[in-house]
């Protein structure tokens, strides 16, 4: 055996040893591995890593910090590598814990539902402005997703009568859990918005519906795993907004209101849409961010 040859050993003896290597898994390790992995790809990367292996490892993220040479198993050590793989490509880490928070409640999410955004909470700000704790009003919710507006309003003011409705009964029913786990009572319809709804004179009519354009939709890596039917509002965003803004006119009653996200850049469009369908008092709603957020409309009395 020449020299050659040895050294092709020796080298093809080293590859081996080193794909055979495994890292000595601990929390610390995984904890940065996964910031590594992640930092070019989310704008936490290490709370994403932090929050990951504590779903791993069913454990505090506390544990994680105060434990950091605990070891971990090479099965928990490869699932906790295919989430942060997962979280990379863009899937939201609300689906991966199974709940997120609304106006400071914990709500079950899926991959059926909408993850509920802080920004969402303009909604539920504007009707407690309006109407007193000791008011009796009746609400409707369109798309409830979760649950999270109609079930925050009905713990924060019992006297309200809600109605919420949804299209998708996998959806409705995460909606029905979260009410029951909240012990609240409001009623659920399976509805294609208004379509299972009877005519009736509501107070307030309140939406959170899709309104994200097409090409956000192609563009917006982060959009990819939530449900595009609570997402895609048409080519320009606005096909859902227009249809509920015509229909709310006729269930609300005299000086009812209608309360309706939008998107940041599309205010003066509905706003414009509801003065066309003879609202009146129509008022832009601004979240924290101070962006454009929503619209208040008033019936005429």
């Amino acid at each position: 055996m020449n020299i050659r040859q040895i050294n092709l050993l020796l080298w093809s003896d080293l590859i081996r040893k080193i794909k055979s290597y495994k890292l000595n898994s601990n929390y610390k390790t995984l904890r940065l591995w996964g910031y590594k992995f992640l930092k070019k790809f989310t704008s936490s990367p290490m709370l994403d890593s932090e929050i990951i292996l504590s779903i791993v490892l069913g454990c505090d993220r506390s544990d994680i910090l105060a434990f950091p040479e605990k070891p971990v198993s090479n099965i928990n050590s490869q699932k906790f590598k295919d989430l942060i793989s997962l979280r990379k490509n863009g899937m939201p880490i609300h689906y991966m814990l199974g709940n997120k928070e609304f106006y400071s409640i914990k709500f079950i999410v899926s991959s059926d539902t909408l993850i509920p955004r802080p920004e969402t909470e303009v909604l539920v700000d504007t009707v407690l402005s309006l109407f007193s704790e000791q008011e009796k009003i009746n609400i409707l919710e369109l798309g409830t997703g979760c649950g999270a507006i109609a079930l925050t309003l009905k713990k924060l003011r019992p006297s309200y009568t809600i109605t919420a409705t949804d299209k998708n009964k996998k959806t409705l029913n995460i909606a029905k859990k979260n009410a029951d786990i909240l012990g609240l009572n409001i009623n659920f319809v399976m509805s294609d918005w208004f379509n299972k709804i009877k005519y009736q004179d509501y107070d307030v009519i309140i939406s959170n519906p899709p309104y994200v354009e097409a090409r956000e939709m192609e563009s917006n890596r982060n959009l990819a795993y939530e449900p595009k039917i609570a997402l895609y509002g048409g080519k320009d965003g606005l096909s859902e907004i227009k249809l509920i803004i015509k229909e709310s006119f006729f269930y609300l009653k005299g000086g009812g209101c209608l309360i309706i996200e939008h998107g940041s850049s599309q205010a003066s469009q509905v706003k414009q849409i509801t003065i066309e369908n003879n609202f009146i008092f129509c008022k832009t709603l601004q979240d924290l961010a101070k962006l454009d957020r929503g619209l208040l409309a008033k019936k005429p009395i």
